[in-house]
Parts: C-alpha cells; sequence; structure tokens
C-alpha cells in the first residue's frame, strides 16, 4: 500500500491518504475536519476507488475514572434515492456492515492495545 501524507498530524487540515490494488483497501483519503482536545475528533474520509463515495467520522472519549476512558468510533453518511437503497443491499442484505463494524472494533481494540502500553 502506498501512503502520503499533507500538513501536520495531529492538525486540521491534516490529510492521510492511501493507495492500494487490494479491493477492500482502495485509493481513499481521510481529513481532520475538527478537533476538541481531550473530547473530540472529527473526520473526513473520501473514497476514490474501487467507487467514488465519502462520510464523517468520529472519536469521542469520555473519562470514566482515573484510570479508564470512554472511547466512542462513529461514522455518518447521507445519500440521495436510489443509493439508498444500494447502500441499504450491499450493507445489510450482503454483509459489507457487519465488516465495517469488525474494523471499527478492531480498530478500537489496537487503539487499547497501544494506549496501556
Amino acid at each position: 500500500m502506498k501512503k502520503e501524507f499533507k500538513g501536520t498530524d495531529g492538525m486540521v487540515g491534516f490529510i492521510s491518504s492511501w493507495e492500494s490494488n487490494h479491493e477492500e483497501v482502495g485509493t481513499a483519503e481521510q481529513e481532520i475536519l475538527n478537533i476538541v482536545d481531550g473530547l473530540r475528533l472529527d473526520t473526513e474520509i473520501r473514497f476514490k476507488k474501487p467507487f467514488e463515495g465519502k462520510f464523517k467520522s468520529y472519536v469521542t472519549t469520555e473519562s470514566v475514572n482515573e484510570d479508564q476512558t470512554k472511547v466512542v468510533l462513529g461514522m455518518s453518511d447521507t445519500m440521495q434515492f436510489p443509493m439508498t437503497v444500494i447502500s441499504f443491499i450491499v450493507n445489510v442484505c450482503l454483509g459489507s456492515q457487519k465488516k465495517i463494524q469488525s474494523n471499527m472494533d478492531e480498530s478500537l481494540s489496537n487503539m487499547k492495545s497501544l494506549l496501556e502500553k
């Protein structure tokens, strides 16, 4: 996979892009849109290949106690008809939603492992 970075990492406007021949990875970029220090990070992910599309993503943190932090990872998207129907078929009927959820769970698990080192 070829990776490229533009801007200052950890700052609004930073773009991380990648390009791969692997169909599940494809070509895309992620830009940091907003940062609320210690509370929230908002990004936009823009896919180019194998299909074009974009969605917003966020990570929020909330202190549970001195030794624990609750981390929530989420995403949102808006689509026009007929893409809503196609998205439902691909995500729900063909199982892509479970793959996305699995990838998000893996990302949170990796983050937990890194932070607990």
